[in-house]
């Protein structure tokens, strides 16, 4: 998470398949970290169980309602926030429509056993916002606790938000040829120490023109781009990691390669006698010059040669 958004929670229940009776009274309590979230910023969301969902009007810390389950009762449902120690409380109590007051049938409660995987959930939701400058890797931990009438307290899993606040850094490795073609296969890479690169957007200019969005929302890290003979390409790449980080715009190109006709394979004797131009390729760092091998290999054999007629005149003497 950036740390700019607020945390949307959702503690969900359930009234087990195999219960004997329905519960009457249930309550959640969450307890919230005030040194980690804003507790000013905290706002209930919709409240349910089974079909029934109360919307909870925006903004609110605090509410209460009433809604009918059927004829025989209805469920006073209350909840808040303390904005000193972070404690928040949802109570749902089983009352008589009539009297306003719990049932004297025992029998009788708002949440069914489980049995069609509906009727016998529920679940509170809540936002609220991490404190300002909290510093990139911060875990928030939360953990809801459910009672059912007289039961022992049952603890939810926990869940962690992880607070990042770095950017992805990337660049693009090559822009080479494709034998055979004018087109020019890319590649880039990049790493992101917090949530982790989600996509890549690759962006080319074209014979030095304003840069566009080529590969838009990539996961992949390579890809053929369909050149032209007579152009020049650059190309630079950005990502974004799955917290919302984005790369910054860059303003230099980080691989450039012009096309002067079908690329041919560096090693054939076509590409040795200078038929069939391809063009050049600038890429990342260890990119090498095709051509070096074999300058290398011709000058070997120069020296080779003179030192070979060097030897031929001292026999001569």
């Amino acid at each position: 998470m950036q740390g700019t958004a607020p945390f949307t929670h959702q503690v969900e229940f359930e009234n087990t398949p195999t219960a004997t009776l329905p519960a009457a009274r249930v309550v959640v309590t969450d307890q919230l970290d005030p040194t980690k979230v804003d507790l000013s910023t905290f706002t209930l969301g919709s409240i349910g169980w089974g079909s029934t969902v109360v919307s909870v009007p925006a903004g609110l810390k605090s509410y209460a309602t009433t809604a009918a389950v059927d004829a025989t009762i209805s469920v006073r449902v209350q909840g808040s926030v303390d904005t000193t120690t972070g404690l928040v409380r949802w109570t749902f109590d089983t009352i008589d429509p009539v009297t306003h007051l719990v049932p004297s049938d025992p029998t009788l409660g708002f949440l069914p056993p489980d049995t069609d995987g509906k009727k016998g959930q529920g679940a509170v939701t809540f936002t609220v916002m991490p404190n300002a400058g909290l510093a990139h890797a911060t875990a928030i931990a939360n953990q809801a606790t459910v009672v059912f009438d007289a039961n022992a307290p049952i603890l939810t899993p926990t869940w962690t938000n992880t607070i990042d606040t770095t950017v992805p850094t990337t660049r693009v490795q090559a822009a080479t040829g494709v034998v055979g073609t004018t087109n020019v296969a890319v590649s880039w890479s990049g790493t992101d120490t917090g949530s982790g690169i989600v996509a890549y957007t690759v962006y080319v200019s074209d014979n030095g023109g304003a840069y566009a969005a080529w590969q838009t929302n990539a996961t992949a890290t390579s890809a053929v781009y369909t050149g032209a003979t007579g152009h020049t390409y650059t190309f630079y790449v950005r990502a974004t990691d799955g917290a919302g980080n984005a790369e910054a715009a860059k303003s230099t190109a980080e691989a450039t390669i012009a096309v002067t006709g079908t690329f041919t394979d560096p090693g054939s004797a076509a590409a040795d006698t200078g038929s069939s131009g391809g063009g050049g390729s600038i890429g990342g760092d260890g990119q090498r010059d095709a051509g070096l091998p074999i300058l290398v290999i011709l000058a070997g054999l120069v020296i080779a040669f003179r030192r070979r007629a060097a030897s031929l005149r001292r026999a001569a003497r």
